[in-house]
C-alpha cells in the first residue's frame, strides 16, 4: 500500500520531460529573438563586431599565448604591451582630468620668474671693451 502525499513515478518522469521539452522551446525561442537583436540594432552589430574580432586568427593566437602561461616569447611581448598600454592610459587619464579641473577653476598658473640686474658702469670702464 502507498502512502497517500507520495507522488507517482511516472507522473514525476512525465513531468520532467515537459520541462525539459519546455526549457528547450523557452532556449530556442530566445536564441531567436536574439539572433534578431544581433541583426536589427546598433548594439546587436556592435556586438557582433566584437565577436568577429575576437574570432580573428590574430586574437585567438594571443589567447593561445596566454594559455601556454608565461614560457612563450608571444606572452611576454604581450603583457609588456599590455604593461606600457595601461600606463599610457593612465598618463592620459590625468592630462584629461588636469585639464577639465583647470576649465572648471577658469585660471592658468603660470610661474615666472625675472631677475633685474643693475649695476652702475664708472666712467672709467664705458669706453673699455672686455
Amino acid at each position: 500500500m502507498k502512502a497517500p502525499n507520495l507522488p507517482d513515478d511516472f507522473t514525476d518522469y512525465a513531468e520532467g520531460l515537459k520541462r525539459q521539452q519546455d526549457a528547450i522551446l523557452r532556449r530556442a525561442e530566445y536564441q531567436k529573438q536574439y539572433e534578431e537583436w544581433l541583426e536589427t540594432t546598433w548594439r546587436g552589430r556592435l556586438v557582433s563586431l566584437a565577436r568577429k574580432i575576437g574570432n580573428s586568427p590574430f586574437i585567438v593566437a594571443i589567447r593561445k599565448s596566454f594559455a601556454e602561461g608565461e614560457d612563450g616569447i608571444a606572452f611576454r611581448i604581450t603583457s609588456l604591451l599590455a604593461k606600457i598600454s595601461l600606463i599610457l592610459v593612465v598618463l592620459f587619464s590625468l592630462r584629461f582630468l588636469a585639464m577639465m579641473l583647470q576649465r572648471i577653476m577658469g585660471t592658468e598658473y603660470e610661474v615666472t620668474e625675472e631677475i633685474i640686474i643693475e649695476r652702475t658702469v664708472s666712467g672709467k670702464r664705458r669706453g673699455k671693451k672686455d
